[in-house]
């Protein structure tokens, strides 16, 4: 089978060329040129000019979808952690107050380091 039949499929063109049966004596090789690019610049951006922006990726839920953090939300992100957790830790939840579901959102202790992060309920048991 030919994948990819705009530009051509080599192997048929050779299996083609050792029956002879000159099915490709007509074929003529396009030439794609390639788009000029321009510099993106205040006064040619509209709202899809794509913008690059420095992140770091912090879950993978699957290939096709990933979880990133702007790097410039860093320092705030870090202030925002450490007050949460110092109110958490302060005044810890009374065991029982709150009855968890799924989808909600909410803080957990993480049992590999005991501290507490944000956190989504993805499922209960009754």
């Amino acid at each position: 089978q030919c994948i990819n039949a705009e530009y051509g499929c080599p192997e048929l063109r050779r299996r083609a060329k050792a029956a002879r049966k000159r099915l490709w004596k007509d074929y003529v090789e396009t030439v794609v040129e390639k788009e000029e690019t321009t510099d993106v610049t205040d006064s040619n951006l509209t709202e899809t000019t794509p913008t690059v922006t420095e992140a770091v990726v912090t879950h993978i839920e699957n290939c096709t979808r990933v979880w990133v953090q702007r790097c410039s939300d860093g320092p705030s992100l870090i202030s925002m952690m450490n007050l949460m957790r110092s109110d958490l830790i302060s005044s810890p939840p009374l065991a029982g107050s709150y009855t968890p579901r799924t989808g909600d959102l909410c803080a957990a202790v993480f049992s590999e380091d005991n501290n507490w992060y944000r956190a989504k309920v993805l499922k209960t048991h009754k």
